[in-house]
């Protein structure tokens, strides 16, 4: 017996058959996977792009293991004048409104934040530039501040311009928690309505629902804090681009499905007549996407937005299939008249080529599982799940909805009679196919030449800000940041040394120093952060502030004093570039970009001879 054939005995006795025990099944696969869908876990981090157990991720956890989070916030501030008493009020004002607030806040260095060093003879004093409190007010309170800030290659180019014109708070957070439990109808969710789950008593457990991706919260609760009449404040970073590409990229996908449902069912009314026509492919296309997405949720799959396009090709694919098996039960049901007839026409015709188009593309998708991209990976398996899916409810469902009703007296001609004018012109289309074969040879080598010409031009971008338009604000927040005081990305490089204390060594700082100046030398770079930094602050502290002093000290008892003196004058951020041990070095790039390029750059840093071990 042949496959056609045995589709036909198959879809006969077991489908129409049992054609209730078909619908039963398929209500209870509806409520099954409407309950999956509340388990769908969207994850756009850089982290999920790759395996745990991924050298790149294993990297990332030990850095952070020793330096925390490396996610932030960039809040710039526009003024006039930054150094008067109404912004300076606004930015202490804001700083402690984050602080309490805004979740996971670890650290916030602005104006009414930052570390400032001066030395009083011999001592050196660490504190504020701004004490809590005490703004100043006074003109020559006011000239003293701006003597200071501009005085400081610390401050210039990042945390001001040299105008004072700009400046801004930046806002670092804590490693993000697993087991993070938010308020139920605290929208957005601050800092006040977040537990962790050890924390939580049995009489708010029902009152709290658990946070599938904390990173979301950040930039809800941030668009209710850095509101503010008198100044221009503009918050940037990946926080926020992740939070804001998901939300587009939601509403886009809702927006393209809307419109190609729109076509879809413009041209199923067109071609067909009948409600039943049009109305039983809406309800494969519906339950199919309902029916993937719900058991990617079952299963635990993490996704990312970008699988929202699904949805897009299980519409696609649902209308093709549905559009075959129709065409098939109407050509038998117009000449024969006869339902049950019909039916097993379909299956007969259909079942078996659609099952070989569902199952080359199934591993088409398939295939992407091989990609060590956990996104694409995933993907590729939901798209596999979907198109498995959208075959099974087509060739089961659209039969049985069709088997339902009587059958019909054939008074009129015969399909191929009715539709003979149509299959003129298609008769013509492949007369001419035949006797042009060597023309269309001709003009497909030429296009596919013209194509892979064009592949060669194909530049891969991986910044996502280049994706969206500028008509969405957090675009023009992040190009207008960026393009000024702010940075909108950042890698770290971490030194580790072979032995403990040897970040304590001056010709260590110095070379890590070259490092830096090859990095800076980058045109992707937009400005570093390492202990150097402080180093030599520390060295023209002491040397009243005198620039030619902006360097490492060769003398190695020298820079181990200093940064005794740092440490004992109660200065905080050595902590965030050297590790406890003096072993491991951290070194923070700020980039005007995210671009392919980089892995030039990484590859030079990585074969520099300078003790670097990873970045």
């Amino acid at each position: 017996m042949k496959f056609n054939d045995k589709f036909a005995v198959f879809g006969e006795n077991v489908i129409i058959k049992n054609r209730w025990w078909v619908l039963a099944v398929f209500v209870a696969l509806m409520l099954f996977s409407v309950a999956g869908l509340k388990r769908i876990v969207i994850d756009n981090s850089y982290k999920a792009m790759l395996d745990h157990d991924n050298p790149i991720n294993v990297t990332n956890d030990s850095f952070q293991s020793v330096f925390g989070n490396s996610d932030y916030v960039f809040i710039m501030v526009e003024a006039g004048n930054t150094v008067n008493p109404e912004v300076l009020t606004q930015i202490e004002s804001l700083s402690n409104d984050l602080k309490e607030r805004l979740p996971f806040v670890k650290d916030i260095r602005s104006f009414a934040d930052m570390e400032f060093m001066e030395a009083d003879d011999e001592n050196l004093n660490a504190g504020k530039l701004i004490e809590e409190g005490e703004i100043p007010t006074t003109d020559s309170a006011l000239a003293l501040l701006r003597s200071r800030i501009l005085g400081k290659r610390l401050y210039r180019g990042r945390m001001t311009n040299d105008s004072l014109t700009q400046t801004g708070l930046f806002v670092t957070f804590e490693t993000l928690p697993d087991s993070l439990y938010s308020r139920k109808g605290a929208k957005p969710a601050m800092a006040s309505d977040l537990r962790l789950y050890a924390d939580l008593d049995e009489a708010q457990k029902d009152s709290f629902s658990y946070v599938k991706n904390p990173l979301m919260l950040i930039s809800p609760a941030l668009s209710q804090i850095h509101r503010n009449e008198h100044c221009k404040f503009t918050a940037t970073g990946v926080p926020i681009i992740n939070y804001n590409v998901n939300t587009v990229l939601m509403k886009e996908a809702g927006k393209s499905f809307a419109v190609t449902l729109l076509i879809a069912i413009i041209i199923l009314a067109v071609l067909y007549k009948g409600k039943r026509e049009v109305l039983a492919p809406l309800v494969i296309i519906f339950s199919s996407v309902i029916a993937t997405f719900g058991i990617v949720g079952w299963i635990g799959l993490v996704v990312s937005t970008f699988a929202l396009i699904v949805a897009l090709l299980m519409l696609v694919i649902s209308m093709c299939y549905c559009i075959h098996i129709i065409n098939h039960f109407r050509k038998s049901f117009d000449i024969s008249g006869d339902r049950r007839e019909a039916i097993r026409y379909t299956f007969q015709h259909s079942g078996w080529p659609c099952f070989l188009s569902a199952l080359t593309t199934l591993i088409g998708f398939a295939s992407f599982m091989v990609v060590d991209m956990v996104p694409v990976r995933n993907l590729g398996l939901t798209s596999a799940i979907g198109v498995g899916i959208t075959y099974l409810l087509a060739i089961t469902l659209l039969p049985v909805f069709f088997s339902f009703g009587g059958n019909k007296q054939v008074h009129q001609p015969t399909a191929h009679q009715e539709n003979r004018a149509a299959l003129q012109r298609w008769d013509s289309l492949s007369s001419f196919t035949l006797t042009h074969i060597r023309s269309i040879f001709a003009v497909s080598a030429l296009l596919a030449a013209a194509s892979c010409a064009g592949i060669s031009l194909i530049k891969a971008d991986t910044d996502f800000i280049n994706l969206f338009g500028e008509k969405n604000q957090f675009v023009a927040d992040a190009k207008h940041s960026t393009e000024n005081l702010g940075s909108l990305y950042s890698y770290e490089v971490l030194i580790d040394l072979p032995q403990e204390g040897m970040a304590r060594q001056p010709q260590v700082l110095m070379a890590e120093e070259r490092l830096d100046s090859l990095i800076n030398s980058f045109e992707i770079t937009k400005f570093t952060v390492s202990v150097n930094d402080i180093v030599k602050d520390v060295n023209q502290t002491l040397h009243n502030g005198d620039t030619a002093h902006y360097a490492i000290p060769e003398d190695q008892n020298l820079l181990a004093q200093y940064l005794l003196l740092y440490e004992m004058a109660g200065g905080s951020d050595l902590e965030k570039c050297v590790d406890y041990e003096y072993k491991k070095i951290r070194h923070s790039v700020r980039i005007r970009r995210s671009t392919t390029d980089l892995q030039q750059d990484f590859d030079q840093i990585v074969d520099s001879p300078r003790g670097l071990k990873s970045p």
